[in-house]
Parts: structure tokens; sequence; C-alpha cells
């Protein structure tokens, strides 16, 4: 669709699924085309919907839960999720059109979530939970936020010693300059709802912005 809401183009029959409670995505991809999730499958399609095309299929048993392509659209990430049980995940990162697919974050305990690449795609943002907690409920107590390096395959916590105890830090994406992240930190009670910060790329600095939010859409 356009801007201001006009002009909307049904691009798929399928609907975009994958993962746990049926989530699904798309992204675009800088070269007049689209990347979305069905099921365990991610496909490339041209925005009038035609020419969908399968580039990347998750290991047996699994879904693929959300897409994220970079600003500089030369990098993917994907959220791999097991159908039934949302704690389930792993990260995985790709050229733009599939290949030399790895796992960049593993499927360790505890809740995981998608962020926001850097301008230059080197990079990227994702929180997780560093207890480990799972429960039925969807509740995570100590979520935090990483930079991935994607280049150098390092992780850094930039949540740690500055995130308030008792609260979680989700959603993060850089600022389009890349200086600054925005993020959502709130209480881990699952009801409250959120504040929207900006702070510096070390985790120092944190401002809030904004009141009462419960989800931050890519800065793009």
């Amino acid at each position: 669709m356009d801007i201001d809401g006009t002009d909307i183009i049904r691009v798929t029959t399928t609907g975009t699924h994958g993962g746990q409670n049926g989530a699904g995505s798309a992204a675009w991809t800088g070269d007049g085309k689209i990347v979305y999730t069905l099921n365990d499958t991610l496909y490339k399609i041209n925005i009038d919907g035609s020419n969908s095309t399968p580039i990347y299929t998750a290991p047996p048993d699994r879904g693929i839960h959300s897409v994220l392509t970079s600003q500089s659209f030369n990098k993917i990430v994907v959220q791999i999720q097991s159908p039934w049980w949302g704690y389930d995940v792993e990260h995985v990162a790709m050229n733009i059109d599939g290949s030399d697919s790895k796992e960049v974050v593993p499927n360790d305990p505890g809740g995981l979530s998608l962020g926001g690449f850097s301008p230059n795609g080197n990079k990227c943002l994702y929180s997780w939970d560093t207890t480990g907690h799972e429960e039925s409920s969807g509740r995570s107590p100590e979520h935090h936020i990483y930079i991935l390096d994607l280049t150098s395959n390092t992780k850094v916590d930039i949540s740690s010693g500055v995130k308030p105890d008792g609260t979680n830090d989700l959603h993060p994406t850089f600022t389009p300059d890349g200086n600054k992240i925005l993020f959502l930190n709130g209480p881990n009670d699952n009801s409250t709802p959120y504040s929207l910060y900006i702070m510096n790329l070390d985790g120092t600095g944190r401002i809030k912005i904004h009141e009462n939010v419960y989800w931050l859409a890519d800065s793009r």
C-alpha cells in the first residue's frame, strides 16, 4: 500500500504463517521484491504477486516465525522455532538470496526475539531472557538486549549492569543513522505497558521517550 494506507494490493493468496501461534512476517529486499514466511519456507516474490520462489527451508519440524532484512539489503535473519512451543527458538542468518545460511543465535532456554539491523547490515539486535525461564503464559523475567556482529559472530550484552531489576528490555532497533538504539523497557509482570527508550550503543545514556507502548516497529 501507499504510505497513507491507500492503493492496497494483495501480493500472496496464502498469507504468512510460521512457528508457534501462527505468526509470520514479510520484509523488503531492496530490489523491488518482498520476502515472506509460510510455515517452514521463506519465499521471495515480486510486489505484484508474481514469481513466488522459495529461497530457504527450515529444518524438519521447525517453522519460520519472522524475517528481517538489513537496511543495505545484503543480509536476512530469520527466527526459527517450534510450531508447538514458543521458547524453542534460534536465529539463522543468510545472504539476501537465501544462500550461505548459518545459525547465529543458538536455541538456548528462555525467550528470544529478533530486533533490527545496523544500517550497514553488519550487526543485528536481539533480546533474550538470561534466566532461561519458560512458562505457558509467555512471561519472561529478565530480557536483555544483545548486539550480534555477523562478521565475527560475537555478541555483546548491552543491558547488563544498566537495566533496572525486575524489568525487561525488548524490541530493540537501531536509529536510521545507526548511532543509537530504540527499545522498550517495562516490568516483567506480563501486564504493565512498556515505555519507549533510546540509548547509546554500549547501553549507557538510557532516556525515556514515551510511556504506554506495547510494540516497537523497525525504525526504518
